[in-house]
């Protein structure tokens, strides 16, 4: 009955795809007119009202519906839940049972994830970078897990990232903002940010240029007045 265009993910153990994996369930089944039997442990009286259609009655067409939907549940479940779900007599008991564990264990992951998205800060000789990486991604998950994060709050943690050295950059951003009214959006400053970065990157080769030509320069000098020394020792 369900075929691969609605393709239904394997629900991970730690729920990191559960809103992905309950939005395409429940449309999967939707869109296949089941979707009472996540809701109603009995025969709804809609069903019921149907009356018998090619000689299956309305309890025979529920109960075969029932094992289709039970065992679209059971088939994208992790094994150790399955092992909770599979003796259970309806499809919404074993619906309700995998909706009350990963709504918990969702909510957990959503508290670790804010705490390390708000909490983060790039050390002042880091990789800006990878650290803006670092922070779109949480960012994502959050997202995969239903978060929702305005983009001002976005450009908020972006810029409450950054090591003092960045602190011209920051400055500009505000003076952009007091000018204009309107607050940046993240993706500017995630601009203005990188260009400031690629810029330390070049000026940290030259000076470490220019430290290893001089040291070069002192040896160089070192070596020449030892060999004058020791030419006017052996005179």
């Amino acid at each position: 009955m369900f075929d691969e265009k609605i393709p239904i993910p394997k629900l991970s153990l730690d729920g990191s795809n559960w809103v992905t994996y309950c939005n395409r369930l429940t449309s999967a089944v939707c869109s296949h007119d089941l979707d009472d039997h996540l809701t109603s442990a009995v025969i709804t009286q809609e069903c019921i009202d149907d009356s018998t259609i090619n000689n299956h009655s309305p309890q025979r067409r529920w109960r075969a519906k029932e094992k289709i939907v039970k065992a679209l549940i059971e088939s994208s479940v992790p094994d150790i839940i399955f092992n909770d779900i599979k003796d259970l007599p309806t499809a919404k008991e074993a619906w309700d049972v995998v909706i009350a564990k990963f709504s918990c264990t969702t909510e957990m992951s959503l508290t670790e994830l804010r705490r390390q998205f708000q909490n983060s800060r790039c050390p002042e000789d880091g990789n800006v970078c990878t650290h803006f990486n670092m922070l779109t991604e949480l960012h994502q998950k959050m997202a995969t897990l239903g978060a929702t994060i305005s983009d001002e709050d976005y450009a908020t943690t972006l810029k409450a990232a950054l090591p003092s050295s960045y602190s011209a950059t920051l400055i500009g951003i505000a003076t952009i903002w007091e000018s204009t009214g309107n607050l940046v959006p993240s993706s500017t400053i995630i601009r203005f940010v990188l260009d400031e970065y690629e810029q330390h990157v070049k000026e940290k080769a030259t000076q470490e240029e220019f430290e290893a030509m001089f040291a070069q320069v002192v040896a160089s000098q070192c070596y020449e007045h030892r060999t004058l020394k020791e030419c006017f020792s052996v005179m």
